[in-house]
């Protein structure tokens, strides 16, 4: 909401689980239609851009809303109206589209969304890349407490990371789910141990250097009981919430984390990810 104080979002997250397409293919065409203001989407590279830009494409026209788009929105050409680039839309508003870092580019552009996708994958991007993320802030500076600027990534070195750097600033949400057997909410976990020396979180059986497929499945930190992916992933998910894990600092920055092990039951699941 534009009247929510929060003005920076940080979403560390997992391979493969479907943020861009929640935030950005489903997102954007939601802002275009319900809450119009110019937009500028960030990507690590010309070809991530390209991806980017058919994502929202599909979710305009499943939003039905193309008719906002190009001629729809008053430009006399549609050709020049709704391009890979950029799309102009109802309200005299633009959707800038840039791959890289594309800093030249930015310089004139003035947003009250903005959303950098793979942040880490940008070359010659680091923490120490305080040059860039203010450029890239300063294009929504003047909207106040109404601009919103998201930044999304999966995390690739952690000494370098600047999605790590940028989540540990925030209030560094969790999302937990309930375990089936005990009801207390966990946060998933990759194979662990606790202070007893048990392993919990993901665990799995080899044979002859094979994860045996049947065998993966998530023992509870708390009661150790175990359960399975299929029967369970859908109930987890639906019945989860996120938590603060520390007090926020800035009311107006808060952060996520969460990991491929939430991926929906439609992508990978615990059975990839142990044979990898």
């Amino acid at each position: 909401s534009p009247y929510d104080s929060v003005t920076h979002v940080v979403l560390m997250k997992g391979v493969r689980i479907g943020g861009t397409f929640s935030i950005v293919h489903n997102g954007v065409p939601y802002i275009m239609s319900e809450r119009p203001t110019n937009i500028m989407l960030l990507s690590a590279n010309d070809s991530l851009a390209t991806k980017t830009m058919e994502g929202v494409d599909n979710g305009i026209d499943g939003c039905n809303i193309r008719h906002l788009i190009g001629k729809g929105s008053g430009v006399q050409s549609n050709s020049k109206g709704d391009t890979q680039q950029y799309k102009f839309f109802s309200g005299g508003f633009k959707l800038f589209n840039y791959g890289g870092q594309s800093a030249s580019n930015m310089r004139q552009v003035t947003a009250g969304l903005i959303v950098a996708d793979e942040l880490d994958a940008f070359k010659g991007i680091s923490k120490e890349s305080g040059s860039f993320l203010k450029l890239m802030e300063d294009r929504a500076r003047s909207l106040g407490e109404s601009k919103k600027i998201f930044y999304i990534s999966s995390p690739l070195l952690l000494d370098s990371s600047l999605i790590y750097e940028l989540y540990l600033r925030g209030n560094q949400n969790v999302y937990y789910v309930p375990c089936p057997k005990c009801g207390e909410y966990i946060e998933l976990v990759w194979n662990e141990r606790n202070e007893n020396n048990t392993r919990y979180g993901v665990i799995f059986d080899v044979k002859d250097n094979e994860v045996i497929k049947k065998s993966v499945r998530y023992r509870c930190g708390k009661c150790e009981n175990e359960f399975f992916e299929k029967k369970h992933k859908y109930e987890l998910l639906n019945n989860g919430f996120w938590k603060p894990t520390i007090k926020r600092q800035d009311d107006n920055f808060v952060s996520y984390r969460i990991s491929a092990l939430y991926a929906p039951p439609t992508m990978d699941n615990w059975y990839d990810f142990a044979k990898e």
